[in-house]
């Protein structure tokens, strides 16, 4: 699995979507979440590393997403997971080393919270 994480985050690079430091935290990250999670789903770890990939790259180019829906993001805090799910993203994030918006900190969560349950 983690090859293909790799292959996909090289595609993107590759196709020029993503800058080289951001496959750099984007390999840090399949490294962190392949640690806590060995067994994760391969299609939902792919979604998850290439909303990462594009999601840090709009953070890097000042373009904003539009936000979560509130009904949404009210649901996912009430999973079993959330918790692991948002200090999982607390040190990705850290990792970084950049300051993520709400939006993109609330699609890292969710996209965790699918990871993980």
């Amino acid at each position: 699995m983690k090859e293909q994480l790799i292959e996909r985050i090289n595609i993107l690079e590759g196709a020029g979507m993503i800058i080289p430091e951001v496959a750099d935290f984007c390999l840090k990250a399949v490294d962190y979440i392949l640690e806590a999670k060995p067994d994760a789903d391969e299609e939902d770890f792919g979604m998850l590393i290439t909303h990462l990939a594009m999601g840090t790259q709009r953070l890097i180019e000042r373009k904003e997403e539009n936000p979560v829906d509130e009904n949404i993001l009210a649901a996912i805090q009430l999973e079993p997971v959330f918790e692991e799910a948002e200090r999982m993203a607390k040190v990705i994030i850290k990792m970084s080393g950049l300051i993520f918006s709400k939006t993109e900190s609330d699609f890292l969560k969710i996209h965790l919270c699918n990871l993980l349950s």
